[in-house]
């Protein structure tokens, strides 16, 4: 029997990704400025897996001989600070009018390192 640990999977609906693009559009101020807060310092690292890929690696999992502890997830994983940049991006907002605000007093989650 296999232990599985799967880590930030993403669906169709809403996830983090999608949340931080969303997040952007919405993000003007009175000053024309267009701020994010995130929680934690910006520093947390994330990566993030699609639930089909996460169901597929479960069913070759199930099917194979493999019997140890095993996390599925990407080796690759983004800075939260730089996830929200990226979302600003798209969404057309340049650096110098995007500003990220961060609160270090909020829950960050799982820390990755990296």
């Amino acid at each position: 029997m296999a232990s599985l640990d799967p880590i930030l999977e993403v669906g169709r609906r809403e996830n983090a990704p999608a949340a931080l693009i969303r997040k952007a559009i919405c993000s003007t101020n009175e000053k024309g400025y267009y701020e994010m807060e995130i929680w934690g310092f910006g520093g947390q690292r994330r990566s993030f897996l699609y639930i089909d890929d996460c169901v597929d690696a479960i069913v070759k999992l199930m099917e194979s001989d493999y019997s140890n502890p095993l996390t599925i997830d990407f080796d690759d994983a983004n800075l939260m600070k730089e996830l929200t940049c990226i979302a600003f991006e798209i969404v057309g907002i340049t650096k110098e009018r995007a500003r990220l605000i961060t609160d270090e007093n909020k829950f960050v989650g799982i820390q990755v390192l990296g």
